[in-house]
């Protein structure tokens, strides 16, 4: 751990102190009731800290290999334990929402057809389009498997799924855009795979390949981590197969969001189901393709922000404390950047000015929400409770906005 384990482990039973710089006596002071070394005390439960906020930023979305071999082993397994149960296969309802797509969604028509399984329901949902699609989708309904939903106005991605979803009859439902296809095998293993397993929720490998430029080549397939995604979405919406009973349990796509839109339902269903990962792959596309069409192009970045802040903050908790505050108080809120030293001095004119002059005091408490500032600076933020004992600090697992 370098001078700072030697000091942990060794150098505080011998006496050695911090450097004059550092003000020993208001920290040693707060620390009465501390059996043993202050200092370390502080710096030990502050590493803790810095351990449990650490987050899955660093954790990689896709993997530059995949195991293609031990995939086909896979599924070959899977399918042969789940025809040995002699089951009806279930249905399955397929959603495909577009708009000015005409050759992709017919692209995407045709690998729903194109699939092994052979009993699902697609619903397609025309969200506006200008271009004859639904034109163009008219002889395919000849195949009374597929049906079509039109919307004359546009409603984006949300509404359109929703729409697909009221016609839903299946017990189960998976969802293709109108700019992928699936591998033709794709429901025949994910059903065996979620009966096999009693999964309410199975999600399937997405091999990403870059098709002009440098040609890279990615695999987004990472195990199950319900923390992990509601930091983060690494699941590709059109490789998931869940029970059409847990919309029932936490409601369809929030129309209100312009952009992931499945990131939002997904942390929803992992609150009352775990998933699972079908280590094989299902769709094939190019993730880094610069179309003004899609949603990841011509949406905003910031909607991460409003996922975040409707799934990270127990809303619940708060309207709960609401009955527990004193009159009069007051509590300020400090959104701390990277710069330790500018919120110490801001937290120091509050506690030595108060509210309108009349000093801190208890009915003052000041609120440092630390998201996410280095390790460093993030140390020297810890510092501020033991100087003010109406502060706190609120040590975030990932980067948020100020809002």
């Amino acid at each position: 751990g370098g001078p700072l384990g030697h000091y942990l482990e060794t150098g505080w039973k011998s006496g050695a102190q911090p450097s004059a710089a550092f003000d020993v006596e208001a920290y040693t002071t707060n620390f009465d009731d501390v059996q043993g070394a202050p200092l370390a005390d502080f710096a030990r439960r502050t590493r803790r800290l810095m351990q449990e906020t650490r987050g899955w930023e660093h954790l990689p979305r896709t993997a530059d290999t995949f195991d293609h071999d031990a995939a086909e082993a896979f599924k070959r397994r899977v399918i042969a334990e789940y025809a040995g149960r002699g089951e009806a296969p279930p249905l399955i309802t397929v959603v495909i929402p577009t708009k000015d797509r005409r050759e992709g969604v017919l692209a995407a028509i045709d690998s729903v057809v194109a699939q092994t399984y052979r009993n699902w329901q697609l619903i397609v949902v025309d969200d506006g389009s200008t271009d004859g699609t639904a034109e163009a989708i008219e002889p395919l309904l000849a195949d009374e498997r597929i049906e079509l939903v039109r919307r004359e106005r546009a409603g984006g991605v949300s509404a359109a799924r929703n729409a697909g979803l009221a016609q839903a009859r299946g017990d189960y439902v998976a969802y293709l855009d109108s700019d992928n296809v699936w591998t033709p095998d794709f429901l025949e293993v994910m059903v065996a795979f979620v009966r096999t397993r009693s999964l309410r929720f199975g999600y399937a490998v997405s091999e990403l390949v870059e098709e002009k430029k440098n040609g890279r080549r990615g695999y987004r397939s990472l195990p199950y981590n319900r923390a992990a995604l509601v930091e983060r979405n690494f699941i590709d919406c059109i490789v998931v197969l869940h029970e059409r009973s847990l919309l029932d349990e936490v409601g369809a796509f929030d129309e209100d969001l312009r952009r992931n839109v499945d990131w939002d339902l997904f942390i929803r269903m992992s609150a009352v189901t775990d998933f699972e990962l079908a280590p094989f792959i299902a769709t094939v596309y190019d993730a880094w393709e610069e179309r003004s069409d899609r949603i990841t192009i011509n949406e905003l970045f910031g909607y991460r922000f409003v996922i975040r802040a409707k799934h990270l903050v127990d809303w619940a908790a708060v309207d709960a404390g609401l009955a527990g505050r004193r009159p009069g108080t007051v509590s300020v809120v400090i959104h701390a950047g990277d710069d330790a030293q500018a919120v110490t001095a801001t937290v120091e004119r509050l506690l030595d000015d108060g509210v309108d002059g009349a000093g801190g005091g208890d009915d003052l408490e000041v609120v440092v929400v630390d998201a996410k500032a280095s390790e460093a600076e993030a140390m020297r933020l810890q510092f501020l409770p033991i100087r003010f004992p109406n502060v706190r600090v609120l040590r975030q697992t990932q980067r948020l906005s100020t809002e």
